[in-house]
């Protein structure tokens, strides 16, 4: 004869109550529920609607509530299972790692949206990053490209640039071999005595190119009366630290133009030496670097104009 349905407890809801409806919070709405659910279907017992209720034979094994695939998996006291509901409900030690794992996720994701996941922390998080920046190029514009910096002038670029390069360690980005680098890039700011002994004129243009595809690195220094000074070099990542470019020189040549009589002449300079640089922060228009040396330097990437030219 047919066996009347046991008496169960009623169901308790598995359903959260909604967070704030927010932007931000898509990512831990979906995390929170998934949790809920797996915690109270490891701890309560579900009513067998009637409908569904069928004759068992003699020594058949009595129905268990069906149980959320990651609380399966756990099994009886939180070990992994080989397979089917466990037979009895989570241990408290269960259940703490169970939250504990939880909290991780959620932290994670808090984490996530303070460097830009989305909504409010990530126009803030965007909103910084943009007056950081634009704080920097202000100081370095004060310091005429570094030819007139003083002490003070230094430690607050260096603190900038520390900033900006902490923003980059944590996105995490290998940025000695990025596409990003390629393109031609006007200097902002150095330390680098080499170079400020050459532009105390604030005309004097002082640039590199750089080709990511091809290996190819080129420095270049334009005066305002026409003489340039170019160096050509390879380039290549590093195999150990992923924000590092490394060069080789193979050419240099000062070009002289208009000399009377003589015309334009090219002088060619043998090449000599190598070294590295570490991008320690690289976006779309900035790019910071410190090298072997110990100089820090500066560059803004030069826009292409349509139709030919450089802004």
């Amino acid at each position: 004869a047919p066996i009347s349905p046991t008496t169960h407890a009623p169901a308790r809801s598995t359903r959260c109550p909604p967070p704030p409806r927010r932007a931000t919070m898509p990512r831990l709405r979906c995390l929170a529920t998934a949790a809920c659910l797996c915690v109270m279907s490891t701890t309560h017992t579900h009513a067998l609607p009637p409908s569904r209720t069928r004759p068992r034979a003699s020594g058949a094994t009595r129905w268990q509530p069906r149980r959320s695939r990651a609380c399966m998996m756990a099994g009886p006291g939180g070990g992994a299972s080989a397979g089917g509901p466990s037979a009895g409900p989570a241990t408290p030690a269960a259940l703490e790692g169970l939250m504990g794992a939880f909290d991780g996720l959620v932290k994670g994701a808090f984490d996530s949206l303070s460097m830009g996941g989305g909504g409010g922390g990530g126009g803030a998080a965007a909103a910084k990053l943009d007056a950081t920046k634009q704080a920097l190029l202000d100081a370095c514009d004060a310091t005429a490209r570094g030819t007139l910096s003083s002490d003070a002038a230094l430690a607050e670029i260096e603190v900038l640039i520390d900033e900006l390069a902490e923003l980059n360690a944590k996105a995490a980005r290998d940025t000695g071999s990025s596409p990003d680098l390629t393109g031609k890039w006007t200097l902002m700011f150095t330390t680098e005595q080499e170079l400020l002994g050459l532009m105390g004129n604030p005309l004097t243009v002082v640039y590199q190119t750089l080709d990511i595809e091809n290996g190819k690195l080129g420095n270049g220094v334009e005066w305002s009366n026409g003489v340039t000074f170019t160096v050509d070099s390879t380039l290549s990542s590093d195999a150990e630290v992923d924000v590092r470019s490394n060069f080789v020189f193979k050419s240099a040549a000062l070009t002289v133009p208009d000399i009377p009589i003589l015309g334009t002449r090219t002088l060619t300079l043998p090449p000599i030496g190598k070294g590295w640089f570490d991008n320690v922060y690289l976006d779309r228009d900035l790019r910071l670097n410190r090298d072997l040396r110990g100089n820090t330097v500066v560059y803004q990437r030069v826009v292409e104009l349509e139709g030919g030219g450089w802004l």
